[in-house]
């Protein structure tokens, strides 16, 4: 939004941020993280051990030395569709 007024009116990206009602940090924020081997990994993972649930998958990385939280692979499958087994507490 603030990128559109900066060029439709030719105006300042400080006025622009400040008319859009956005912080000028928010604006040049860019990420560094960049997920796609793990997300990757998690993907293997899950097509190799069809039958393990993100617990599973979790404890297996952990094993090969990533330093990644439980909820965060919960997350990429929830995420991605992928099919993971559902343990037998879940499941009813």
């Amino acid at each position: 939004m603030a990128d559109s007024l900066d060029m439709a009116y030719r105006v300042g990206m400080r006025r622009a941020c400040a008319v859009v009602g956005l912080q000028r940090s928010v604006y040049y924020y860019k990420s560094t993280k960049d997920d796609r081997v793990l997300t990757q990994r998690i993907r293997e993972i899950a097509e190799i051990r069809v039958r393990y649930g993100y617990l599973r998958i979790y404890v297996l990385l952990r094993r090969e030395g990533w330093h990644v939280n439980h909820k965060r692979v919960s997350g990429y499958i929830a995420k991605k569709d992928w099919t993971c087994a559902i343990s037998g507490r879940d499941a009813a």
